[in-house]
């Protein structure tokens, strides 16, 4: 996936501290590492409160002052004057929360064992193997972007 290359290329990690303040030193905010431990309070749609941590949002890409939003496909979120305000009132805006819900929708695991229940019968073929339950989901890891896509184009090709 050609976005997700760029990403590789252009972003800098929490080694290359000198190469963050060259590249900021023109700004009034400059970007700090410690901003990415920070959570956040975002009300979702049902209206709940979640914390999100910037960390699982945000990388420093080789831009002074920006940042790329992963959720929302690597937008740009423009840090330089407003600083780590600036994040948080990214992941408070609707298009951010509508991405996320729609990433957690899509990647979450209890999802694909929705229509499975444990206490019906097996049937042929399905007695040697357990049916899996949403009690052994310890985690929601997003899936890979190439496999929603391809994902999309089976939903597609099939009638």
């Amino acid at each position: 996936m050609p976005g997700d290359i760029w990403l590789q290329i252009n972003k800098v990690d929490d080694s290359q501290e000198h190469r963050v303040r060259e590249l900021d030193k023109d700004c009034k905010e400059k970007f700090r590492w410690g901003w990415m431990e920070k959570t956040a309070t975002v009300k979702t749609s049902n209206g709940a409160e979640v914390q999100v941590k910037l960390r699982d949002c945000f990388r420093k890409i080789n831009t002074p002052g920006v940042v790329v939003c992963v959720t929302c496909s690597n937008q740009t979120v423009k840090y330089a004057n407003r600083g780590v305000s600036s994040l948080v009132d990214h992941v408070k805006s609707e298009k951010h929360k509508k991405n996320a819900a729609a990433t957690r929708q899509t990647h979450t695991m209890d999802t694909h064992f929705a229509n499975s229940k444990p206490d019906d019968p097996p049937t042929i073929g399905e007695a040697a193997s357990p049916r899996p339950t949403p009690s052994l989901v310890t985690q929601n890891l997003p899936a890979l972007m190439c496999d929603r896509i391809s994902t999309a184009e089976v939903k597609i090709i099939r009638p």
